[in-house]
C-alpha cells in the first residue's frame, strides 16, 4: 500500500505568540478567568482549529503574582459542546514485532474513540507547582460543570518561580491540555528582581 505524505510545514513562519498578562496586583489580587471554547490557528498554512482555552485562547493568559500577596481566582466554566480533540484507538496493542502501536507512525487503521468524543466540558484547574491548601489544589475529582464557577485562593507564600495552570480532570487531563487548557503563572519577588533578568517584549522571536 502506498501512503502519500503531506509536505512538512515551513518552520519559524509565525511570530512567537505572547499571551495576555493578568497582573494580580493591579486587580487587588482578585481575578476572574473564563474557560470557554474558541479557535486557534497553529500555523499560517493550517486552518483554524476548535479549542478549549482559558479566556478562549491558547495558551491562556499569563497570570503574574507577587510573593506574599494572596491571589483569588474565579474560574468560570463557560464551555459548551464536546471535546474538540480527535482521539483514536489503535486496533491492536502492538505490531508483529512487539512495538507498541501507539508509538508507530502512520494512520495504523485507527478508530475514533467514542468515549473521548463524548466528553463534555467538566473541568477543574490545577496550579502546577503551587503551594496551596488541599481544598484549592484542583484535585482530579473536584469538578465543576459548564455554567458553574469555582473560586480558588492561592497564598503565594513561595519564592519566585515559573509555574503553569491546567485542566486536571481524572483520567482525561491529557485531553483537556491537548484541547488548549493550559497557561503560565509567574510568581515575582525581590530576589528575582535583584538578578537583573531581561523582561518585556523587545524580542521578536519567530517559531
Amino acid at each position: 500500500m502506498t501512503t502519500t505524505l503531506a509536505a512538512p510545514l515551513a518552520p519559524f513562519a509565525d511570530a512567537l505568540l505572547v499571551p495576555r498578562r493578568l497582573l494580580a496586583a493591579q486587580e487587588s489580587g482578585r481575578l476572574s478567568v473564563p474557560i470557554r471554547a474558541g479557535a486557534h490557528r497553529f500555523h499560517r498554512d493550517l486552518p483554524e482549529s476548535a479549542i478549549w482555552g482559558y479566556d478562549g485562547t491558547v495558551p491562556g493568559p499569563t497570570i503574574e503574582a507577587e510573593r506574599g500577596q494572596p491571589v483569588t481566582v474565579r474560574w468560570r466554566n463557560e464551555l459548551d459542546g464536546t471535546l474538540p480533540v480527535a482521539v483514536t484507538t489503535a486496533p491492536v496493542a502492538a505490531d508483529a514485532s512487539g512495538v507498541p502501536a501507539a508509538m508507530c507512525p502512520g494512520p495504523e487503521r485507527r478508530r475514533p474513540d467514542p468515549n473521548a468524543a463524548a466528553l463534555s466540558g467538566y473541568t477543574v484547574v490545577h496550579l502546577h507547582g503551587g503551594l496551596v491548601p488541599a481544598s484549592y489544589d484542583g484535585w482530579t475529582e473536584n469538578l465543576f460543570a459548564p455554567g458553574q464557577d469555582a473560586v480558588f485562593h492561592y497564598p503565594m507564600d513561595q519564592r519566585a518561580a515559573l509555574l503553569w495552570y491546567h485542566d486536571h480532570v481524572m483520567g482525561v487531563t491529557r485531553f483537556g491540555v491537548y484541547a488548549g487548557l493550559a497557561g503560565l503563572w509567574i510568581i515575582r519577588d525581590q530576589r528575582e528582581r535583584e538578578l537583573g533578568l531581561p523582561e518585556g517584549r523587545r524580542s521578536r522571536c519567530r517559531c
